[in-house]
């Protein structure tokens, strides 16, 4: 008996950990409203793991940055393609 309750504090420590990270990371979030902060957090510690691995992708920063430099190997590698339909004198009439 008393390895289940050993077992139980366990997840309940891991459980806490994982919904206060998300809940930070919720709060932390410039994309959403604030009515969406406040409804996310409250699903969050309603509706343990499931509601962050929901929402994960939607909050997750996605922009990114162009540099030149990544442009450039970008068109050396698509130039490399033969499979490329871009220029070229092939199949040209």
């Amino acid at each position: 008996m008393n390895i289940i309750y050993i077992f139980l504090v366990l997840i309940f420590i891991v459980y806490l950990f994982r919904t206060v990270k998300a809940q930070k990371k919720i709060t932390q979030n410039k994309v959403l409203t604030k009515t969406q902060k406040v409804l996310n957090s409250i699903l969050i510690w309603i509706l343990p793991f499931a509601w962050y691995y929901i929402i994960k992708e939607m909050i997750e920063d996605d922009f990114v940055i162009m540099t030149k430099k990544k442009r450039d190997e970008l068109l050396v590698k698509h130039d490399r393609n033969p499979h490329s339909h871009m220029g070229g004198d092939v199949g040209d009439f």
